[in-house]
């Protein structure tokens, strides 16, 4: 992945307001940049999710860009971030600059897709993250793998993490803390373009792991 600067990328204030804002999501920047910052001493091993470039565009910019064009739920913010805690806890691999935009557009994607009845398919997607389709598909299948296909989140878990994200507004910008573990789960470029004429892959908050395993060859 070749993002190099914040070409393209509105600014989260850019994006206040619009449907698919959510209120935590400068929080939810702020807590996956401290992530990087916190790990910017380990070296994962060489794995898919790394890129050749990390830390541009910003990680605020990047979210931004995907609450602008996606039209997607608030909640999937969310999701995605207990998604990737998730998988930070389950593969012991942490969230660098070198893999935090693969990692964000996986777990954005399959958020989505569990979260939206109605969603664009994967072609747009891939252009909204600016990697190439194939690649989106073998991300998407090779994360929900990762975490187990472990897809459901209570609302307690949602409410928890919602709660220690929004703490971090009382926080300096500068210093915000991982959000507490739970018992029963780890938390541990202008894209001008509508969504391709696809039919959209229905997926609800009652997709189960049978059902996904066959979305990773069907979403197109």
């Amino acid at each position: 992945m070749s993002h190099s600067n914040n070409e393209g990328c509105p600014t989260l204030e850019e994006v206040r307001g619009l449907d698919a804002y959510h209120p935590q999501l400068p929080q939810i920047a702020a807590f996956l940049k401290k992530n990087v910052e916190l790990n910017s001493g380990i070296e994962n091993k060489n794995t898919i999710y790394n890129g050749k470039l990390g830390g541009s565009p910003c990680i605020d910019r990047f979210l931004a860009r995907f609450c602008k064009y996606s039209d997607c739920e608030p909640a999937v913010f969310i999701f995605m971030v207990i998604y990737l805690m998730r998988f930070e806890s389950v593969t012991g691999t942490a969230i660098t600059a070198k893999n935090i935009h693969r990692l964000i557009i996986s777990a954005f994607v399959v958020a989505t897709k569990i979260r939206d009845d109605e969603n664009p398919c994967n072609v747009f997607y891939s252009r909204l993250g600016g990697i190439p389709l194939r690649e989106l598909r073998t991300l998407e299948s090779a994360f929900l793998v990762d975490i187990d296909f472990t897809l459901e989140v209570s609302p307690e878990e949602f409410s928890a993490m919602e709660r220690a994200l929004k703490s971090l507004e009382r926080k300096q910008p500068q210093q915000p803390e991982r959000p507490p573990t739970s018992a029963n789960t780890a938390f541990r470029r202008s894209v001008p373009v509508q969504p391709p004429s696809c039919k959209a892959v229905p997926c609800g908050t009652a997709l189960n792991a049978v059902r996904t395993r066959k979305l990773i060859a069907g979403s197109a």
